[in-house]
């Protein structure tokens, strides 16, 4: 009860509370190892949300063509998607016996369900996208130093991370981010 959550009004966005909202759902997660220094990560989630009651102040859709107040009972609730997942798996290889570091390989893929960004089923929606992780690490033998060589949305998949309305310049979208190739050196200070 009492959701607080931005909602577009004629005069622009105001917080509010939803008087109900109803969410199901669930999440799991599993780490297995199935050998030395070999990890695999799962996991998943499911998100059923509905808004079930709000009487607080007319609420108007600014991407919608139809003029005049719009009802937003039964809608879901912005950015939650229905399905979410992630797998990942690490493996260590201990070089020389471990007196010279250790290099890591690891990978990830992550999917993400469709999902709306306004409280509107409307044209301000993400479809369902997957995005592919990958990474080389150098670990020295102490561990204080390291090396990551990464590629991040392998497959350059385009998707909308976040969107929302203003007055003066209407929709704005922000895509998430593209490729990405780089290199990371960390040092811990002790």
């Amino acid at each position: 009860t009492d959701m607080q959550i931005t909602l577009q009004f004629a005069t622009g966005p105001i917080t509010e509370n939803l008087d109900k909202v109803e969410v199901k759902g669930f999440d799991l997660a599993v780490d297995w190892a199935p050998a030395d220094n070999f990890t695999i990560r799962a996991s998943v989630a499911y998100n059923d949300s509905e808004i079930t009651e709000f009487t607080g102040t007319t609420v108007f859709d600014p991407t919608s063509f139809v003029s005049g107040p719009q009802d937003i009972i039964g809608n879901s609730l912005p950015r939650a998607p229905e399905w979410s997942s992630n797998v990942s798996a690490n493996y260590a290889i201990p070089l020389s016996g471990g007196n010279s570091g250790s290099i890591v390989l690891g990978g990830s893929m992550s999917y993400t369900s469709d999902f709306n960004h306004t409280q509107f089923g409307n044209v301000l929606m993400t479809p369902g996208y997957t995005l592919w992780n990958a990474n080389v690490s150098w670990y020295s033998p102490s561990g204080t130093f390291s090396i990551n060589v990464f590629g991040r949305n392998l497959s350059n998949e385009e998707y909308v991370l976040t969107s929302f309305f203003t007055d003066a310049f209407g929709v704005l979208l922000f895509p998430g981010a593209p490729r990405t190739l780089g290199v990371q050196v960390r040092y811990n200070f002790e």
